[in-house]
């Protein structure tokens, strides 16, 4: 919800923009006022070097003007012939260019000549530059030399000047700088912003109802977390479209389904009705089929529904013997009828399962269903359980005699309401729903589920069962729980 009233907010283009150039020009008035400090500074130290240095040679002659004179009286003279600067012309006194300022003080830190008296003193910050002047081995005053400067820099004409050069360059530096921050600024906030306005513009044709739409590939530079970020939308997007193609698939699918059955129902119930065929037991049993056909698909409907989301796994101790002798007994009494032979095994190994017995039971129904609905009279059906070569699963295999799934149709049988044999007519084909029901009931607790070539030419369906982690530690002791999970007889 926007709390801002009616004020549009700015773009993430516009955000990056402003705050790249915010941090930039931060960055670069810092680093610009940082060095410009660091030239003045530079100029102060070297200025006060060479200052001291000429106070020492000042020094001396001021000692012997003190020997002459007694006093320094008059010593401002002396000062003035010293501080001028030759001019353009010669050696001798040109124009008046006061490059020093030199304060004599006497012994008690007075000041007694001072060639530039109208300019500020820091008399404490000249004493600790300044240089003895001593007579007779007695030091009769100091002297120090400082730029003559009211600027309070501490530096001369010619400092300041340099140090004024400085900070135009330093000023032109920024403003180039700041220029070329604005432009970087804004390829990076275009190159940052642009997936995510194509994400925008797709997100809203996504909710609009146009799915599967993706996003263009992100322009090369763009960071790794933008690309992911692209190609999860557009996984997203796909997985959208599947699953409303899916969706409408499995609504034609009921609905063909559902019309067989309410057809025939409701032309018998017209016909009889219309006085054309009277309700006799025939009549009302192919009725009655019908009715349970739709039923079945009801149930199997349910059942699917329950194995991908709503039921709760209650996994507990199997002996492998036990669903081997479950499953046989099953369907014995149809394998009976049609001379099918039924035979369990458990490979050597094989050790205790840990998963919802009644799950694995009804896995196992749907496929002893698929396989006895494909076996010729005669023939026979395998049900084996063995190590699976995964780590903490078991493998539980379901071989038949019958015409075998082709390579192409290996991962499809799974699909709802798949029939690839033009042949399995719905009244020997099932409702087309119980592979879909035990590949999502496998898919609850981590197993996967296949279908191969036996080498004796039918199918075998295979689907993996979690073992139990931690088995008894001897072997009498999983011998005494296979005991206790037999069936009583």
């Amino acid at each position: 919800m926007n709390t801002s009233g009616n004020r549009p907010r700015p773009s993430l283009r516009r955000i990056l923009m402003v705050e790249f150039v915010l941090l930039a020009t931060a960055l670069v008035l810092v680093l610009g006022a940082a060095s410009y400090w660091a030239v003045v500074r530079s100029f102060r130290e070297y200025a006060f070097e060479q200052q001291k240095a000429r106070a020492s040679v000042l020094a001396p002659i001021l000692a012997q003007y003190y020997e002459t004179h007694g006093s320094w009286e008059g010593v401002e003279e002396v000062l003035r012939f010293f501080c001028v600067v030759p001019g353009p012309g010669g050696r001798g006194p040109g124009p008046r260019r006061w490059r020093d300022r030199i304060v004599v003080f006497d012994p008690g830190g007075r000041v007694v000549a001072d060639t530039f008296p109208e300019y500020p003193l820091d008399r404490q910050e000249a004493l600790k530059q300044a240089v003895p002047v001593v007579y007779q081995s007695e030091q009769v005053g100091f002297v120090a030399l400082m730029s003559a400067s009211a600027s309070g820099l501490g530096l001369g004409e010619l400092e300041q000047a340099a140090v004024g050069r400085v900070l135009a360059a330093v000023v032109a530096t920024v403003i180039a700088s700041l220029g070329v921050a604005g432009f970087v600024a804004s390829r990076l906030s275009r190159r940052i912003a642009l997936p995510f306005e194509d994400l925008r513009d797709a997100a809203v044709r996504v909710s609009s109802g146009d799915l599967g739409v993706e996003v263009r590939p992100v322009p090369e530079g763009a960071p790794q977390e933008v690309a992911d970020l692209v190609a999860a939308f557009n996984s997203m997007s796909r997985e959208l479209r599947a699953s409303e193609e899916r969706k409408k698939a499995f609504l034609r699918d009921i609905s063909h389904e559902l019309r067989t059955p309410l057809t025939i129902l409701s032309g018998n119930l017209e016909a009889i009705g219309a006085g054309v065929i009277s309700p006799d037991e025939e009549t009302l049993k192919a009725m009655s089929r019908e009715v349970s056909r739709l039923e079945g698909l009801v149930r199997s409907l349910k059942d699917l529904d329950e194995a991908s989301e709503a039921y709760q796994l209650n996994p507990a101790v199997l002996a492998p013997e036990e669903v081997v002798e479950h499953a046989v007994s099953s369907i014995s009494g149809p394998c009976q009828s049609r001379r099918i032979t039924v035979k369990g095994y458990v490979k050597e190994g094989t050790g205790l399962l840990y998963a919802d017995p009644d799950r694995v039971r009804q896995v196992l129904s749907n496929l002893l269903s698929n396989a006895l609905r494909y076996t010729p009279d005669g023939g026979w059906i395998r049900v084996e359980v063995g190590p699976s070569g995964e780590e903490g699963m078991a493998r539980i295999t379901v071989t038949d005699s019958g015409p075998g799934v082709p390579e192409e149709e290996a991962t499809l049988v799974f699909q709802r309401f798949y029939r690839g044999d033009p042949s399995r007519a719905r009244t020997t084909g099932g409702s087309g729903l119980g592979l879909a029901i035990a590949k999502a009931i496998v898919q609850r607790w981590g197993g996967r589920i296949w279908v191969e070539r036996d080498k004796e030419g039918g199918a075998a369906f295979s689907f993996t069962v979690p073992l139990l982690k931690s088995p008894p530690a001897d072997k009498e002791g999983e011998r005494g729980a296979r005991e206790r999970l037999r069936p009583q007889r």
